[in-house]
């Protein structure tokens, strides 16, 4: 059986990986996904910091995430053919 999905993974952060059955499912997923590992390492990190500390608002000047897109036409799930790699405002 031929497998065809779209997998797709955020540079920036370890463990953001998904795949999807089309692309744009799969740009949303990792939207979802980017949303739920910031929060999760920010509730971690304020509360390893415990009190005292101080918050700053740091803008960086890409303004985007590095998003990498393959899509996947193998019996392997996660076999790539190709990559396209694109900036996304998240």
């Amino acid at each position: 059986m031929v497998y065809k999905a779209w997998i797709g993974w955020i540079e920036e952060v370890a463990g953001v990986n998904c795949q999807e059955a089309t692309r744009q499912q799969l740009i949303e997923s990792l939207r979802v996904t980017l949303a739920e590992a910031i929060e999760f390492n920010r509730a971690e990190a304020r509360g390893a910091a415990g009190l005292g500390y101080e918050e700053l608002l740091i803008a960086v000047s890409s303004g985007a995430i590095l998003g990498c897109l393959s899509q996947s036409d193998s019996k392997e799930s996660v076999a790539p053919n190709f990559c396209e790699c694109e900036r996304y405002r998240c």
